[in-house]
């Protein structure tokens, strides 16, 4: 039953973003008609998960991490599609959510409601996009830069929630729906995306979940367990594979400086936590 509720709920969130995209291409609502809606389901399943939460908790955490899917990705549609908002007020604004949805998770200890809410919120934008027939030309940014900040924001969320509970599925979660939307950018933006934005953006996804895999362990000063170091270990892995395939080609010659320099990294974090380690 708690995965019934949980598959209706992701079906429900991927209606919605078929839905806002067969809008756009017939135009049967206004654009800021459709995002008007997109806030008020959103905010009516986040509404209606709390009302439920206490006597059917899976069935209120998933109408949350739907709702919360939900507005996260009209937000995107509202700045990315529509042009109704700018980057600054779009980019704060998903940062509310992601706070929203990691105090959510957190208030029920509910694992279910952070993954339900971030992987619907990394999947978000690419709905929309195959859902037109016009695909990534629907984002007003021929270069990818938009949707790049977007998952960038999302990853954030998770770094956020994960530095204060150490659910470890979540965390892979995260990072597999981060290096899935990476992905997807890159088939869809490789041709017109420069090498700086597609590399950047790599690091930076490998950054963000080094701290996710790392942060919680050293502030509340607890050894991670084997599952863990295989997260940490995917999250390199996936960094040195992105890396090399998209380098490889052009500056072949530097590609040993830059294995030597991840292994530096990674030495000094293991000497920062040895110290921290003693300090205790």
């Amino acid at each position: 039953g708690n995965w019934l509720a949980r598959i209706g709920v992701l079906a429900v969130v991927i209606g919605v973003g078929f839905f806002l995209a067969l809008a756009f291409e017939n135009n049967w609502i206004g654009e800021t008609g459709r995002i008007v809606l997109g806030l008020v389901v959103g905010a009516g399943m986040v509404a209606a998960g709390e009302y439920f939460q206490r006597r059917y908790p899976a069935y209120g955490q998933a109408l949350t991490g739907g709702g919360v899917a939900i507005l996260y990705f009209t937000i995107f549609a509202a700045y990315a599609l529509y042009s109704l908002i700018g980057i600054y007020p779009s980019i704060v604004l998903l940062l509310i959510i992601s706070v929203g949805a990691a105090v959510q998770a957190v208030r029920h200890e509910s694992v279910a409601l952070a993954v339900i809410g971030f992987l619907g919120a990394y999947s978000g934008p690419f709905i929309l996009i195959g859902a037109s027939s016009e695909g990534a030309s629907v984002i007003s940014d021929p270069n990818g830069t938009q949707l790049m900040a977007y998952i960038l924001a999302v990853s954030l969320g998770v770094l956020g929630l994960s530095t204060f509970r150490n659910w470890s599925w979540f965390t892979l979660a995260g990072l597999i729906g981060a290096l899935i939307t990476y992905g997807f950018w890159l088939d869809h933006y490789e041709p017109t995306a420069s090498l700086f934005v597609a590399q950047g953006g790599a690091t930076t996804i490998f950054l963000i979940f080094t701290g996710a895999t790392m942060l919680f362990h050293l502030v509340w000063r607890r050894p991670p367990e084997a599952f863990e170091y295989s997260v940490m270990f995917l999250n390199a892995l996936t960094f040195v594979g992105i890396t090399y395939g998209l380098l490889w080609e052009d500056y072949r010659a530097w590609m040993g400086l830059f294995t030597f320099s991840l292994a530096l990294f990674y030495g000094g974090i293991a000497g920062a936590a040895c110290l921290w380690a003693k300090e205790k």
